[in-house]
Formats: structure tokens, C-alpha cells, sequence
């Protein structure tokens, strides 16, 4: 039997739609696991970092503390499951007698009070160092500020205000950015853009970002909301109030052409079958 160039060409189409199909490799990262990098532990610019399978992330934090709210390096701090990560910027260690560990709550989160904090995500592979690019799909907060005074509401100068509202950006510039110096409109011009805002996170629950595989990128800032990031899609109970939280874990899939998974190479053989049975078929009449 000999396949004609329609069998051929059915075939090759049938194959390649099979084998070419994205896997998506999801991981869960817990940042109350991470650990910390020794070399910068316990000062302003430290980072934390944690490995999934080949992948490693690297986390560390910044704050709108400069002159004209430019952007510098702040303390990123772990307290742990539950909890997760905290912000400690430079004004709030001045504060506190120039003592990082003397910074304490809801200063201690990541709060948009007087200066924005925020949380960049760095993914890249654990032996080369290249960049991974992943597509966050889901975050958690671990605690966020829930004391209440009467009378007073988000936005003032009270810090004693229930409100949970976070933003998401990714990169989309060429190489890797540079976050320190600018401004939160000079990162928007230079290469980063939001995914969207959320609203009143609730706390170690999952809240989907709404993030598509064509939106994936090897940097993400995770930042305490605010307006000036920009609208997104979701605008509903978002405040640029008092915002202290704590993030928690994140959840990305890896979008990546590899090697079929059993179902997969199933599936090319009940074609490669289909082909060869309809072509019989057609001879035999």
C-alpha cells in the first residue's frame, strides 16, 4: 500500500497540531519557604529566593522612597506561613531609629501608605540563569490589616483602615529591567505593564489574575495598589487608601513545546491509525 500526498499531507497537519500542543508546566510558590540570600540578609536590597523543578525565583522588594517618589530598594522580610511577605522601605527603618527589625506592624507589610511597596519576581533557570518565562495565574495574601476606627475610612491619614487591594505588572521590555531611579511612570514607559489591579484580597485564598499564556514574561512586580499603574479591567472597591498586606504565594504555569506526554503520543497513534485505516479502506472499494 502506498500513501497517496492527501494521506501525507493529512497526516503531517494531524501530527504537528498534536506535537506541537503547549505544555503547561504549573508550580506553586510558597514564600514563606523561601530562603534567604546570606549575602545581603537582613539589609535594604536583600532578596529571597526558592527553586521548582529547573526554575528558580528570585524575590525582593522596592519602595516610592526617593526624592519625587523615585524608586528604591527596600527590606524584604519573610514572616512566615500564614503570612508571607513583607515590605520594610527606607522611611519606615528611619522611623524606627534606622533599625530594619524595629519596623512594626502594619508598617511592616506591604502597604501603599505615604510611599507604594511593592514585590519584583524574578524567574530563571536554576543552571544557566537564562529567563523562564511564566504566566502568574493566581496570588494569595497571606494577612492584610483589618482594625477599623469609626468614623475614619481608606484614603486618610489613618492607618488603622480594612483594605486589600494589590496590583500586577509584568515586563515587556527587552532584556532585564531596570527598577531603581525611575519613577512608577517612568516603569511604565520602559517597559513594564499591569495585568490588572484586585480588590479586597481575601486572606490564603487563591484569586486568579486573569493572566493568558500570552501574557507570560520572566519579570512580575506585585505592588501594593495604585492608581498611577494604571486602570485594568477590574475598577470596582479599589482604593488607594491604606493597603497593608502581606503576599502570600503565587501559582504560574511555564508555556513550553516539549516532549508529548503518554495521552499525547495515544492520541498520535489513534491518528497515524485513522490515516492508515481510511486509506485501506478507500483501496479496497
Amino acid at each position: 500500500m502506498r500513501l497517496m500526498p492527501k494521506s501525507l499531507t493529512a497526516l503531517a497537519v494531524t501530527a504537528a497540531a498534536i506535537f506541537s500542543s503547549p505544555v503547561l508546566a504549573q508550580s506553586t510558590w510558597t514564600f514563606a519557604t523561601f530562603a534567604e540570600n546570606a549575602a545581603n540578609a537582613g539589609t535594604v536590597g536583600n532578596s529571597w529566593a526558592s527553586t521548582s523543578g529547573t526554575t528558580k525565583l528570585t524575590v525582593s522588594a522596592y519602595s516610592t522612597t526617593g526624592a519625587s517618589s523615585a524608586i528604591q530598594a527596600a527590606n524584604l522580610a519573610n514572616y512566615g506561613s500564614g503570612s508571607g511577605f513583607g515590605v520594610r522601605n527606607s522611611a519606615e527603618i528611619a522611623a524606627a531609629g534606622g533599625v530594619v527589625g524595629n519596623v512594626t506592624s502594619p508598617q511592616h507589610s506591604m502597604d501603599n501608605y505615604t510611599h507604594t511597596d511593592f514585590l519584583a519576581l524574578n524567574f530563571t533557570n536554576t543552571s544557566t540563569a537564562a529567563a523562564v518565562s511564566v504566566v502568574m495565574t493566581q496570588l494569595a495574601t497571606g494577612w492584610h490589616n483589618t482594625s477599623t476606627t469609626t468614623g475614619l475610612s481608606c484614603g486618610g491619614s489613618q492607618l488603622n483602615c480594612v483594605d486589600s487591594d494589590i496590583s500586577l505588572l509584568r515586563w515587556t521590555g527587552a532584556g532585564g529591567p531596570t527598577i531603581t531611579g525611575g519613577s512608577i511612570a517612568s516603569l511604565l514607559t520602559a517597559g513594564w505593564s499591569l495585568v490588572n489591579n484586585y480588590a479586597d484580597m481575601v486572606d490564603d485564598a487563591n484569586r486568579n489574575t486573569g493572566a493568558t499564556n500570552a501574557q507570560s514574561s520572566s519579570w512580575w512586580l506585585i505592588s501594593a495598589y495604585n492608581s498611577a499603574w494604571g486602570t485594568g479591567t477590574n475598577t470596582t472597591n479599589l482604593s488607594n487608601g491604606d493597603d497593608f498586606v502581606k503576599v502570600l504565594s503565587s501559582i504560574t504555569a511555564t508555556p513550553s513545546i516539549g516532549t508529548p506526554e503518554p495521552g499525547s503520543l495515544a492520541l498520535a497513534g489513534l491518528a497515524l491509525f485513522g490515516v492508515f485505516a481510511a486509506r485501506r479502506k478507500t483501496l479496497s472499494k
